[in-house]
């Protein structure tokens, strides 16, 4: 029982203040520079000739996973062709961009780099030699709703207002203000000391005393514990209206940032739980390396959403997985992008998927070998 409490404090500790503090804040930078770019400038961008798998992987570079379903859309519109809906989705690493940078900031330009090359390589080489199936060249259609914003039946949807006039309707107000107030002093918190370590403070004695000990074991559990709530909670329940300004990028700043936390926490949990339970020197024999390992990465890649693949970067982290893993499946993975394209085509959907693992694979196996 002591070591398991040992466990869950200091990986809560680490998960919020080495990880989820600069996760936060990426994705408020990342949303302030997304918010800037305008439908008309992506039209432009994504629209004209030869510029398109340039443009789509840039969008697909954007950390998260927005960038991305942005040229899905564009896609579905027939904007984009599939050569640059492919530069994107090889580009992009969602969500687990956000961790990789946070604690390994190198590697992750490194990395990132190579699967922009990667995307804007293959998107290129799919349209100027005609490597699409016909039916995938380009959709052609908008993805609107095709009841034009009216439920089947003729009820028509609310804004998810919480009526002002009720007692039930203040409580929630009251308690979805403290939630946010809470999470982002917490994440305040948790930067601070996070810079703190990265410029090489001594975290054991930050932690040996009183006060500062227990503000940020509490800054620690109050944001993560308040990230898994966020995460399962309904997102009308945070984000009722439409909010302008500052409290719109905390609000969703916060959405995009609580799921993320949840997955960071659960990998670094059960890798340190299974490093406790196995012998030393096993889990460093599973470590793929070489083809193998390009391979693996791929064949995960696959899987489609961020949260396993939030869990290779963990992994990566922690010394479980060799480069060549990391880097197959960054190039393979389309994160949530992928869900918004099966949405439009399964078929198409299934084809990037599986042109992204093939460069995936081939560009893996290069970095195993170097």
């Amino acid at each position: 029982m002591e070591d398991f409490v040992d466990l869950t404090a200091t990986t809560l500790l680490d998960a919020w203040t080495a990880i989820a503090s600069f996760v936060v804040l990426s994705l408020l930078v990342t949303r302030l520079l997304r918010s800037g770019l305008g439908e008309r400038t992506l039209d432009s961008l994504l629209s004209r000739r030869g510029v398109g798998p340039l443009g789509g992987a840039a969008l697909g570079a954007i950390p998260g996973c927005g960038g991305a379903i942005a040229v899905v859309s564009l896609y579905g519109r027939g904007t984009a062709g599939f050569g640059t809906l492919l530069a994107a989705l090889i580009a992009t690493a969602g969500d687990s961009a956000f961790v990789l940078l946070s604690v390994a900031p190198r590697t992750a330009a490194l990395t990132y780099a190579t699967a922009f090359v990667t995307g804007v390589v293959a998107g290129i080489a799919v349209d100027r030699y005609d490597l699409t199936l016909g039916r995938v060249k380009r959709v052609g259609r908008a993805v609107d709703d095709p009841h034009g914003g009216v439920v089947p039946g003729g009820v028509t949807p609310t804004d998810g207002k919480t009526p002002r006039s009720t007692p039930w309707g203040s409580v929630v107000r009251v308690l979805r203000t403290a939630a946010l107030v809470g999470w982002w002093l917490a994440a305040a918190i948790g930067l601070a000391v996070g810079l703190y370590r990265a410029v090489g403070g001594d975290m054991s004695r930050l932690l040996s005393t009183g006060q500062p000990a227990e503000i940020v074991a509490g800054a620690s559990v109050v944001g993560v514990g308040l990230s898994v709530v966020v995460a399962l909670v309904p997102e009308t329940v945070l984000h009722p209206s439409e909010p302008a300004g500052l409290r719109a990028a905390a609000v969703e700043t916060t959405v995009e940032s609580a799921p993320i936390v949840a997955w960071v926490v659960v990998a670094l949990a059960g890798y340190r739980a299974l490093a406790m339970a196995l012998d030393p020197g096993v889990l460093s024999g599973v470590a793929l390396g070489g083809p193998s390992g390009a391979i693996a990465g791929s064949l995960i890649g696959v899987v489609p959403g961020c949260g396993v693949h939030v869990g290779v970067v963990t992994a990566f982290v922690e010394g479980a997985v060799p480069p060549s893993v990391l880097v197959a499946n960054a190039i393979s993975q389309d994160g949530d992008a992928l869900f918004a394209l099966f949405a439009i085509d399964r078929t198409a959907a299934v084809v990037a998927t599986v042109y992204t693992a093939v460069p995936a694979v081939v560009v893996g196996v290069a970095v195993s070998v170097v």
